[in-house]
């Protein structure tokens, strides 16, 4: 899962020896903008913030994304209770933590796995989402330098394009962001991508 690139405050403590509800509310009390990261044994959870409030979270499963305020919970309860696993904090600017948020608001399912742009052209592919109405997203992996980038739709329009150094929301028929996604797609069919489709549920 694409993990945004934030300022890293504190990386890879070990869960057993922190107190995560004096953790929360010492990032609240210091009005705290970013991420908290959890690494689990078998999964991982994103909660983030902005000026110290939880906006959203994501836990991470095989094949599902749980988001939501359920998902923030679920991860703040294992966290509370788990003995081996790391947390990870970074700062961010609050519209990437608003895009972020964004694009992890729902829970979704894996629909296609690892497609190749070799057999299944990236900007065809997002062409018949939107013809098709897709809420979700596409996971863009670049296996040659190990990028990532996210195309974000809801009702089959485009709403962000997300990678770890650029979060940029999309304003429907605004040619400048017209111009990005077809940079964006055309740039990753050349290069030769990997990607993954996750279909919004529930």
């Amino acid at each position: 899962m694409l993990i945004p690139k934030g300022n890293d405050l504190w990386s890879d403590l070990r869960i057993s020896f922190i107190d995560v509800d004096k953790l929360m509310l010492f990032l609240k009390r210091d009005d705290y903008t970013g991420y908290v990261k959890f690494e689990f044994t078998d999964t991982q959870g994103l909660i983030f913030l902005q000026e110290g409030d939880v906006v959203n979270g994501v836990k991470v499963l095989e094949e599902e994304r749980k988001g939501g305020q359920e998902a923030v919970q679920n991860i703040l309860t294992r966290a509370q209770k788990e003995n081996d696993g790391l947390i990870s904090i970074a700062a961010l600017p609050t519209d990437s933590v608003a895009v972020f948020s964004e694009v992890f608001q729902f829970s979704v399912k894996l629909l296609y796995h690892e497609l190749s742009s070799d057999f299944s052209h990236l900007g065809q592919f997002v062409t018949k989402l939107k013809n098709d109405s897709f809420t979700g997203y596409v996971e863009v992996h670049f296996p040659v330098d190990r990028r990532e980038g996210i195309i974000f739709l809801v009702g089959g329009k485009l709403k962000a394009i997300v990678t770890e150094k650029i979060q940029i929301r999309l304003a429907e028929n605004n040619p400048t962001d017209l111009k990005f996604i077809r940079s964006f797609i055309e740039g990753a069919q050349r290069m030769g991508v990997v990607y993954d489709t996750f279909e919004q549920v529930g």
